[in-house]
């Protein structure tokens, strides 16, 4: 088989299993009391969205791979722009779970406004840079294109698209140096916290838990955009490399609901009984299905 078709295979596959894993850690963080108050995980809902709608371009570029066809200019045009603006939006929402993690745990205080306020306040402008973002891949010059020798898609070689790419690639750079270096604060902070006896914070065990996820996140997307951005003499040279890249990439948005499930006992035991209760809706089913071939049965 061709690799690149196990390539699209593999993007289908890894869409169709975690999107809906994504939808319920989204609909757990954004109805449950112990998660809606909490801006973290407000935030981790926004990155699930951008996540979703990855996992989404992914699925519909294994299916142009599979079947070796760019399938019609919109869905092509969408589905390139929805991939290049949600690595922005992981980068703008990395970047602010970064910010929220060092402001809860070195307990800063606002003078004017709120955290929750200032917070969505940023995940909104993020919304907004992704949006603006997608507009412009969407008009001609800006176009991404499906390249189907390579299986991925590619900027389409115009002046204006070459300083978007240079924009978008800086910027997402940009945001990943300064998400470091807030945590690379926070762990210094850390360690010299009980240093100081007189202003000492308590810091509690579960705003640890989503440090580590939030951290584990960051180094994922640092990597491979990394890898993307400075590995090109190397793996422009072998093709199975990109192979692999493109696996890796679809997988980006994929792994945050599995940080989730490790990490985080509550979202676990919300998770099990989400699959117990569907367990006992089917069994219902069944039950209801069978009575009512025994009625037929006796009549």
């Amino acid at each position: 088989m061709n690799g690149k078709i196990l390539v699209g295979i593999g993007r289908i596959l890894i869409a169709l299993v975690f999107t809906p894993l994504h939808a319920i850690m989204i609909w757990l963080f954004l109805t449950k009391k112990e998660y809606r108050t909490h801006t973290s995980f407000h935030i981790m809902a926004s990155l699930g969205i951008v996540d979703c709608l990855h996992l989404v371009a992914n699925f519909v570029t294994g299916l142009m791979t599979i079947f070796y066809t760019n399938m019609n200019i919109i869905i092509e045009r969408v589905t390139g722009a929805l991939l290049m603006s949600c690595w922005v939006g992981m980068g703008c929402m990395i970047i602010i779970l970064a910010l929220n993690r060092m402001v809860v745990l070195m307990s800063v205080k606002f003078a004017t406004m709120n955290e929750k306020t200032i917070f969505n306040g940023l995940l909104g402008l993020s919304w907004i840079l992704v949006a603006a973002n997608t507009g412009l891949h969407l008009t001609d010059d800006g176009a991404v294109d499906f390249s189907l020798f390579a299986a991925s898609f590619t900027y389409r070689n115009t002046l204006f698209n070459n300083n978007l790419g240079n924009c978008e690639s800086h910027s997402i750079l940009l945001l990943l140096l300064l998400s470091l270096i807030c945590y690379v604060g926070i762990v210094l902070w850390i360690l010299l916290n009980k240093s100081f006896k007189t202003t000492y914070v308590k810091i509690e065990r579960h705003e640890l838990r989503i440090l580590m996820q939030a951290i584990i996140i960051f180094t994922y997307m640092a990597a491979l955009r990394c890898l993307w951005q400075f590995g090109a003499p190397i793996y422009l040279k072998y093709f199975f490399v990109i192979d692999i890249l493109n696996i890796v990439n679809c997988l980006i948005g994929a792994v945050n609901p599995v940080i989730y499930l490790v990490f985080n006992g509550s979202i676990r035991g919300h998770f099990v009984q989400m699959l117990q209760l569907q367990k006992v809706m089917t069994i219902k089913k069944k039950k209801v299905k069978v009575t009512v071939i025994s009625v037929q049965s006796l009549s």
